[in-house]
């Protein structure tokens, strides 16, 4: 209870010494109290008023505390410590555009400043300008070198850098310093799994939700991590916890786009997802707020040229670059001038292709999200092109500021981004059928063949390969999935297993995963009483060598909801029939727009029955298995699925029509290029 004020009133100076002590032990109610007090007799009270706002802020009032604190700076803009509040009030606000300005204030008055240069590295984490965060935590760490919470925080700064090694070793510092803090281990779980060490990752996340049942953390982080290793003790609950966790909305989101993809084959649930991410991607940057994000308008130029802008972090050795490789090599340099712009720097031979294959590379490792888009308006892009959507490394914030007329999901993400500022995406007919459309909130582009370029420069080792050197058996079906772990599910994997059953001498060949995987995976065969030994795991092997060794193999098994893509381009071009299960998504249904593109329909099943169904009948019908293999092997050359002349012309049709509307002022439409 607030004590009475004694009937002679006290000297204003009195007031706010009692209001502030109070302030200081904790007594929010008996300062805000006293504050209020003074403010009746002084209005313009500097002291009482950024107090009040600072207790408003506390208690979550943050419009209120912002126009308290700005009627204090109208008194006194010189105080450092009112602007650092108000940079608080406004990143409470989800305004961290106007936070930074705010701290960028109280620096220039302070820059000792401790808590103005910490909370602004965080304002800037908030709208992804890691490095520029990290300077800020760097200097606070050297003010301050035991304040936990900036070793921690820099271990986030240090993630969106892709310094993973370092900001696990930040978040060690926070937990030597602070050994009950639970940021440090989710933080550190993040880091992890970058890394692909989920096995360590799920150690953390479990500890760090014991320790604090009650922290505020989507628990769904812990059940992808879990399916990243095989352990599939959650999925049956997985997507109903992120479903929960994004309806109740707050700061942090429940599940990220690219694990749903292995969860779900319901196409709402993936637009649920994307579109919860677009809409904070825009509010966390400030974008809700009248930012520019209209599109520039298209400039005129002597040569008539379209402008592509291909937008990546994975311009190295990853297979978004050994799909795109060739078709920039093929653009049509007479019509289209191509840009590729790195959003980071990546050494080694496919990186030098790809550099080679572009009119222009940019490297914009070293620009923060405004800057970025302010570059691609200033190159004139006509058609800037997402490779990367919602996967690592990317920087979707960038288009969110609409630096080119037309902006274009493709490839690298195999879903809708459930963005409004991203136009158009890549499809074909398979991908997405007639009425899939409802599914995107892009404009759907169908190509007429694949939607998946190819690199067809690519080569198979002629050396002789033995089963043995692989640990396959001289004799035997050996059934194989290179598939990333994380995409086999508990269904699927049953139906291997029987598979194995019924197919004596058989063996399971699979991609070399996360030790923690590979433990559970043998674990889960033996649970479904077969020898784990049968189950044989692919360690790495250059390009060329790998792309042979599938010939070692009699049936390459997609996975299921989220299916083989670049993995089952791979196993085509060396001449591996691949049996699939079409779904209901862009991600579920890769394998069956290649295979429809190389003349192979018979190997796209409908349900699981189906798929094993069809498994066993090849394995157990050599002679129909090695009709398919042959006619793979003569369709390679002949049908559509490879030939990059052909699909880059569509492309190109594609863009010329985007810009045409964009030209005329239309809004974007569905375009099917076969029809053009």
């Amino acid at each position: 209870m607030t004590a009475p004020f004694p009937a002679v009133p006290l000297d204003v100076g009195q007031i706010l010494a009692q209001g502030f002590t109070a302030h200081q032990q904790g007594n929010l109610a008996e300062a805000e109290a006293r504050y209020a007090a003074i403010l009746r007799l002084v209005p313009d009270h500097f002291d009482a008023l950024h107090l009040s706002g600072v207790i408003a802020q506390a208690g979550g009032d943050n419009a209120r505390a912002e126009q308290l604190i700005r009627r204090a700076l109208k008194l006194n803009p010189t105080y450092a410590d009112a602007w650092s509040n108000l940079g608080q009030a406004l990143a409470g606000a989800s305004r961290p555009l106007e936070a930074i300005k705010a701290y960028d204030r109280a620096l220039a008055l302070n820059p000792a400043s401790i808590p103005a240069r910490f909370n602004r590295g965080s304002a800037l984490v908030d709208v992804e300008r890691h490095a520029e965060a990290l300077a800020d935590f760097d200097r606070v760490i050297e003010l301050a070198p035991t304040y936990a919470e900036a070793h921690n925080f820099r271990s986030v700064a240090l993630c969106g850098v892709e310094l993973f090694a370092e900001a696990i070793a930040a978040t060690n510092r926070a937990l030597e310093l602070k050994p009950d803090f639970t940021e440090p281990l989710i933080n550190r779980a993040a880091a992890l799994r970058m890394m692909n060490r989920h096995g360590a990752a799920v150690a953390d996340l479990t500890r760090a939700f014991a320790a604090d049942p009650g922290f505020v953390y989507p628990r769904s982080l812990l059940a992808t991590s879990r399916v990243a290793i095989c352990d599939w003790t959650d999925v049956p609950q997985a997507m109903a916890m992120i479903r929960a966790e994004r309806a109740a909305g707050g700061k942090l989101q429940g599940g990220n786009a690219w694990d749903v993809l292995a969860l779900s084959d319901d196409p709402a649930d993936v637009l649920m997802i994307t579109r919860d991410t677009a809409r904070r991607l825009v509010e966390h940057a400030g974008l809700a707020r009248g930012a520019k994000t209209q599109p520039p308008r298209p400039r005129r130029r002597a040569d008539g040229r379209i402008r592509i802008g291909y937008v990546s972090s994975d311009f190295g050795e990853h297979p978004v670059a050994h799909l795109i490789n060739h078709a920039l090599e093929l653009h049509d340099r007479s019509r289209f001038e191509v840009h590729g712009i790195s959003l980071m720097h990546r050494p080694g031979a496919q990186a030098e292709r790809i550099r080679q294959a572009c009119d222009h590379f940019h490297e914009i490792v070293a620009l923060n999200d405004d800057q970025a888009a302010r570059m691609i308006r200033d190159l004139g892009i006509d058609v800037a092109v997402c490779l990367n959507g919602y996967t690592a490394g990317e920087r979707s914030g960038i288009f969110a500021r609409r630096p080119a007329p037309v902006q274009v999901n493709f490839l690298g993400f195999a879903a809708t981004m459930g963005a409004d500022f991203i136009d158009y995406i890549v499809v074909d007919p398979v991908l997405a059928p007639p009425g899939a459309d409802r599914h995107y909130s892009e404009k759907v582009v169908r190509l007429p063949q694949s939607y998946q370029p190819s690199d067809t420069t690519r080569t198979l080792s002629d050396r002789a390969m033995t089963r043995a050197e692989w640990g396959l058996p001289e004799t035997g079906f050996v059934f194989c999935s290179f598939n990333n772990n994380f995409k086999i599910m508990p269904d699927v994997f049953a139906a291997w297993m029987r598979l194995l059953q019924q197919v004596e001498g058989s063996v399971l060949w699979l991609r070399k995963g996360q030790a923690e995987a590979m433990d559970n995976l043998k674990a889960a065969a033996a649970a479904q009483g077969v020898d784990p030994g049968r189950l044989v795991f692919a360690g790495f092997a250059d390009l060329a060598d790998h792309n042979a060794r599938h010939r070692l193999a009699d049936l390459f098994l997609d996975t299921f909801p989220y299916g083989a893509h670049t993995t089952a381009n791979d196993a085509l071009w060396a001449g591996l029939p691949v049996l699939t299960r079409a779904g209901q998504c862009y991600h579920s249904r890769v394998a069956a727009s290649l295979l429809h593109a190389i003349g192979l329909p018979e190997l796209v099943t409908a349900s699981v029955e189906e798929y094993e169904a069809m498994a066993l009948t090849l394995a157990r019908d050599p002679a129909r298995l090695a009709d398919l293999t042959a006619r793979l092997r003569a369709n390679r050359d002949t049908t559509p699925l490879f030939d990059m002349p052909r699909w880059v012309a569509d492309i190109e049709k594609a863009y010329s029509e985007m810009v045409r509307g964009s030209d005329a002022r239309q809004k974007p439409a569905a375009i099917d290029v076969a029809a053009l």
